[in-house]
């Protein structure tokens, strides 16, 4: 088996069934990080070499230049799928999987800034905007819609002058699905929290009574989560 351009060898098929024991576990998470998914072959490299030397050097260049980094992940991205689906080797989530778990490896990126980089590469309406990968990033934070109106009132032209943490704060802002933070030393803030989180727990049971209601197999399954969440009410109740 030849090595590939960083010196990593792909997992083999062998390497991985004959981890056992009790530690197989954690010496599969491991080599999950350290080591290309066995999916990933010599022939896959070589299909995929132009394009993950092209981000090399965008990672590279990043700093000084606005490049499309986005656009080129979603090119190896369509790269590495097409190669194991249409060959038959890998569903198409089994090779978003082993994509993921390349890009980690490659190009020696945490499994957050991973996350988020395959974040920017499927969104092709950040591609051709010409900002550093930082903010696209931040800006990959919007859905479409409110991408669409937050480059309304905030143009690229614009964009470019910012420092980068005001960047941040304009997009939170205008992020529908920011987290609520709770604060617990402005009354106001905590009522206005509450009523959101009676809001998402009644959404979220709604959604689960629909499922459940119709297999009374699965009530057994329910009992200890319910009798906590129930405990948990009376306890706040009483206190």
């Amino acid at each position: 088996m030849k090595l590939s351009a960083k010196g990593k060898r792909p997992v083999s098929k062998k390497t991985l069934k004959a981890v056992s024991g009790t530690n197989s576990a954690k010496l599969k998470v491991v080599l999950s990080k350290t080591a290309y998914s066995p999916l990933i072959t010599t022939a896959v490299l070589k299909a995929v070499s132009k394009t993950v030397s092209a981000i090399d050097r965008a990672f590279l260049n990043e700093r000084r230049i606005a490049v499309n980094l986005g656009g080129l992940l979603a090119k190896l991205q369509g790269e590495i799928i097409s190669h194991l689906t249409v060959s038959g080797q890998a569903s198409s989530y089994q090779a978003k999987t082993a994509f993921r778990q390349f890009v980690q490896v490659r190009f020696k990126c945490g499994e957050t800034y991973t996350n988020e980089l395959i974040r920017l590469a499927e969104r092709q309406d950040l591609h051709r905007l010409g900002l550093p990968t930082t903010v696209l990033i931040e800006l990959s934070r919007l859905d479409a819609v409110s991408l669409k109106k937050f480059m309304t009132k905030h143009p690229t032209a614009a964009l470019k002058k910012l420092p980068f943490k005001e960047i941040k704060k304009l997009v939170r802002a205008d992020n529908p699905n920011k987290r609520v933070k709770i604060s617990k030393s402005d009354s106001s803030d905590s009522t206005v929290n509450v009523k959101v989180i009676a809001e998402k727990i009644k959404s979220n049971f709604d959604k689960v009574r629909v499922e459940f209601d119709g297999d009374s197999s699965l009530d057994k399954s329910l009992d200890s989560v319910l009798g906590e969440i129930s405990k948990w009410y009376l306890d706040k109740k009483v206190a």
